[in-house]
C-alpha cells in the first residue's frame, strides 16, 4: 500500500480528507505548529484526536520560527506600506505544502490536504482547477510549487461542504463539526488591527482623509485601519457615496473618491509563481480577490517579472493575489503592485 501524508488542521476537511484516503493509502497525519495561543493549541489537540479516532499516525511539526519569518513579518509589514495583505496562498507555499512535502519524502509518499480543489493532467501537463464546492479554493492555492503537483491528491474535490459534514457525523466526528469558523485567516482571533498592535510598529497617528481632488474631508488615526474599497467607518459626510482609492503611508493620508473612481482599466502584476508561460497579447480571466468572478483581461507588457494586463478591475488593491486563469485552469498568480 503507497503511501500519504495528509496536513491535518482539526478542522472536518482535512479530517475527513484523512479517512477517505484510508481506503488506499497508508495515512500520516501531519499537524503544523505554526503559532503559539490557545487556539493553535486547541486545533492540534482535535487533530490528534481525530487521527486516533479514524485509526492513522500522527506527527506534530513545529513550524513557528519560519511562520513567524516568512508570514507574520510580511503581514505586519504590508500595513506598514499601505499594502493589504493576503497570507494564505504564502503559507501554502512556505509553510503547509513546504513541510507536508519535507515530510513526503522522508517516506516516498503522495501529499493531501482538506481544499475543495481539483486536479488533472493533459499534454500539457497537471493543472490546477476548481472543485465542485462553490467556495472552490484553487484561488488560494496559485503559489504553491509546481514541482510538488504530481503528488498531490485532493480527496474532497468532488464532495460539497454538506457532503464532507455528513460523512464527519456519520464516523463520529461531531465534536468538530460544530466549531467551524469562518475566520479567513487562521493566526488572527479578532482582527487584523488588534493583531499588529502587539507588534508595536504601528501607532494611531492623526491625519487627513482627504478627497483626491484634494480637499481635505476629515482626520483619522491610522492610515493601516483602512482598505481600498471601503465605503463604511469613514466618519465623513458628503454630497455623494464615498470610497478609499488610495493609501499614502509616507503622507499618512487616506484619499476618497466617488465609486467611478475605483474602476482601473489596468493594473500590474508581479509575478511570484507560473505554472504555464504567459505571453503578451494573450487574453486571461484575472481573479483579484478569492469572492469577485474573474475578468476577462488581456497582457499589454511583460517585463521580467512584472505583467501589465488590461480590463475593468474594481478596488484592486496593492498586495493583493492575482490569478490568471485560462480555460478555467491556473496559468500563474502574483502580487498587484
Amino acid at each position: 500500500m503507497k503511501n500519504i501524508v495528509v496536513g491535518m488542521s482539526g478542522g472536518i476537511d482535512s479530517s475527513v480528507a484523512a479517512y477517505l484516503l484510508k481506503k488506499d493509502y497508508r495515512v500520516q497525519g501531519i499537524s503544523l505548529k505554526m503559532f503559539d495561543d490557545i487556539k493553535t493549541e486547541k486545533s492540534i489537540e482535535d487533530a490528534k484526536r481525530v487521527a486516533e479516532k479514524i485509526g492513522i499516525d500522527h506527527n506534530i511539526i513545529d513550524v513557528r520560527e519560519k511562520f513567524n519569518k516568512e508570514i507574520i513579518d510580511y503581514f505586519v509589514d504590508s500595513y506598514i506600506k499601505g499594502n493589504t495583505p493576503n497570507p494564505c496562498p504564502r503559507c501554502n507555499r512556505l509553510i503547509k505544502f513546504y513541510f507536508l512535502n519535507v515530510e513526503a519524502e522522508k517516506i516516498d509518499a503522495k501529499i493531501a490536504t482538506g481544499h475543495y480543489i481539483k486536479t488533472y493532467k493533459d499534454e500539457d501537463g497537471i493543472k490546477i482547477t476548481s472543485a465542485i464546492h462553490r467556495n472552490s479554493q484553487e484561488y488560494f492555492l496559485s503559489l504553491i510549487d509546481k514541482n510538488i503537483l504530481d503528488k498531490l491528491v485532493f480527496p474532497l474535490s468532488n464532495l460539497t461542504k454538506d457532503e464532507v459534514i455528513k460523512i464527519g457525523i456519520e464516523i463520529g466526528l461531531d465534536f468538530i463539526t460544530k466549531k467551524e469558523s469562518s475566520q479567513d485567516i487562521c493566526f488572527i482571533e479578532t482582527d487584523h488591527l488588534n493583531f499588529i498592535k502587539k507588534f508595536g510598529v504601528l501607532k494611531e497617528v492623526e491625519g487627513y482623509i482627504k478627497h483626491e481632488d484634494g480637499t481635505i474631508l476629515g482626520k483619522h488615526n491610522g492610515y493601516f485601519k483602512y482598505t481600498i474599497g471601503q465605503r463604511k467607518g469613514l466618519g465623513i459626510s458628503y454630497k455623494y457615496p464615498l470610497y478609499v482609492t488610495n493609501i499614502i503611508p509616507e503622507k499618512n493620508e487616506v484619499i476618497v473618491g466617488p465609486r467611478e473612481s475605483l474602476i482601473n482599466k489596468e493594473i500590474r502584476v508581479k509575478l511570484l509563481n507560473t505554472f504555464f508561460e504567459v505571453k503578451e497579447g494573450e487574453e486571461y480571466e484575472v481573479k483579484i480577490r478569492y469572492k469577485t468572478p474573474p475578468i476577462n483581461s488581456k497582457i499589454k507588457k511583460i517585463e521580467d517579472d512584472i505583467v501589465t494586463i488590461s480590463g475593468e478591475f474594481v478596488a484592486p488593491a496593492k498586495g493583493q493575489l492575482a490569478v490568471f486563469y485560462k480555460n478555467g485552469y491556473i496559468v500563474c498568480g502574483g502580487d498587484i503592485i
